[in-house]
């Protein structure tokens, strides 16, 4: 399993670079090079033979350009995992300690409401796929 994505080091380095909207170019000598906003070059391909000069030239640019969007993606269902796995525990832990019943049952009504909100919060949020939500009415459990 790799490292978990360091948002917060990848966050500043973004913030250092040149500007975005990274594009490719190519140059009076037919290189491959990407610029950033107000034409400054901010790198030069050459031809390898283990690859595509101008393919790589446009991943770095795409990559540098979506990588707002997918850190706050990262940054968000890890938002949405947190919340997830809270209240995974505060499930597990109705049944722990002295049972009462009065309580068990104010705080399984508390807890299944604020599943249910924080469900429909994370599915229109988009972290979990449709399958996650299958069609089977849970409600009466």
């Amino acid at each position: 399993m790799s490292a978990p994505v360091d948002t917060g080091a990848l966050r500043e380095l973004l913030e250092k670079a040149t500007p975005g909207g990274w594009k490719v170019v190519i140059d009076i000598n037919g290189r491959s090079c990407i610029q950033g906003a107000g034409s400054y070059s901010v790198a030069d391909f050459y031809q390898a033979p283990a690859g595509d000069a101008r393919s790589t030239a446009e991943l770095v640019a795409l990559t540098f350009n979506a990588l707002p969007a997918l850190l706050a993606e990262v940054e968000r269902r890890r938002a949405d995992e947190a919340e997830l796995v809270s209240m995974l525990q505060r499930w597990n832990a109705l049944d722990g300690g002295s049972w009462n019943v009065d309580r068990h049952a104010r705080d399984k009504a508390e807890l299944k409401s604020d599943t249910r909100s924080l469900l429909a919060k994370v599915k229109d949020s988009g972290s979990l796929s449709p399958r996650s939500f299958d069609n089977r009415d849970r409600s009466s459990t």
